[in-house]
């Protein structure tokens, strides 16, 4: 799993998708390198800074934007939240946490697995995925981002 994560990651080069530097191994723990975003993910920036409803709308778009590069790469995130998009130090939306990520061709959908810290995700998850926990596609990115949106508009409140 780490290192599909690291394969499909270090490949994507997109302002809206975290920049990924590569890993590393310290005290017999691996760590994934990328670049410190002070101001942390989008529910927290939310909450924290009183947005403009074109700020606000600013982040839905970057969101987007990103998942669409990622779908035209064929890549499933699979675990968008508020959680796994972070806020650059221009105020730019980009997508972290590519460790469900997989690539499946357009129209194929994935057969996956999931573990309880997965279960987490329900929240952000189309009705269809959790009736059918192990079918993956593009589709189940767009539900999510929809429900991020939601928090997003809410200024994380939900």
């Amino acid at each position: 799993r780490f290192r599909r994560q690291v394969d499909i990651w270090r490949t994507l080069k997109h302002p809206n998708v975290l920049k990924f530097h590569g890993w590393c191994k310290l005290d017999g723990n691996v760590y994934l390198v990328t670049p410190w975003l002070q101001a942390g993910n989008v529910k927290h920036f939310c909450r924290a800074h009183n947005l403009s409803n074109v700020q606000t709308l600013a982040l839905i778009r970057d969101i987007a934007l990103g998942l669409r590069y990622l779908h035209s790469k064929d890549v499933v995130h699979a675990a968008l939240s508020t959680k796994s998009v972070l806020i650059q130090p221009d105020g730019t939306a980009v997508i972290g946490d590519f460790s469900r990520a997989k690539i499946i061709p357009p129209g194929f959908f994935m057969h996956v697995a999931y573990t309880s810290e997965e279960a987490t995700l329900m929240r952000y998850q189309a009705p269809e995925e959790q009736y059918e926990p192990e079918t993956m596609s593009p589709e189940v990115d767009i539900f999510a981002w929809s429900m991020v949106s939601l928090e997003i508009i809410s200024r994380g409140q939900s």
